[in-house]
């Protein structure tokens, strides 16, 4: 079995609904980010991968209140890029452990923009709705690996 659209949306799901107790559903063709942040972790070993989670700062900023149990407006940029970056980071690990092999996992990065992947890498994309709001997750595999 190799990853795959379902297999990753449950993961993003759990995530989601379970770990922030923020509403998320599936859906949506072409998912529109208008000034997106993009939190990419990478998976390193025996798989080649990378994790990147996409969305717009509306949110971000939504996932981040949530997380610090802060109001939004009291929300600085470096609490965005951690939230962001954290929910990388449990999507990767959740993989990760679901993969069940000899893997590292890399601290998330943060970019203010949409990230192209390699034309050679074998790219899974899940469109969702955090809170109503576009949310796309998208694991990139360079290499692929068959899980149990």
């Amino acid at each position: 079995m190799q990853f795959d659209e379902p297999t990753l949306a449950q993961v993003v799901s759990d995530v989601c609904s379970t770990m922030l107790e923020l509403p998320i559903t599936t859906g949506g063709q072409n998912l529109v980010l208008e000034d997106p942040l993009v939190a990419t972790v990478k998976i390193t070993g025996e798989w080649q991968a990378a994790v990147e989670v996409a969305t717009t700062r509306t949110v971000v900023r939504i996932i981040a209140a949530q997380m610090f149990a802060l109001p939004p407006e009291s929300l600085q940029t470096a609490d965005l890029y951690d939230a962001l970056g954290e929910v990388a980071n449990m999507v990767g690990g959740n993989l990760k452990g679901i993969a069940n092999s000899e893997l590292d996992l890399s601290l998330p990065s943060v970019v203010e923009h949409e990230v192209i992947a390699d034309s050679a890498a074998h790219i899974i994309a899940v469109n969702m709705k955090c809170a109503g709001h576009p949310f796309r997750i998208r694991l990139i595999e360079m290499n692929q690996v068959a899980i149990a």
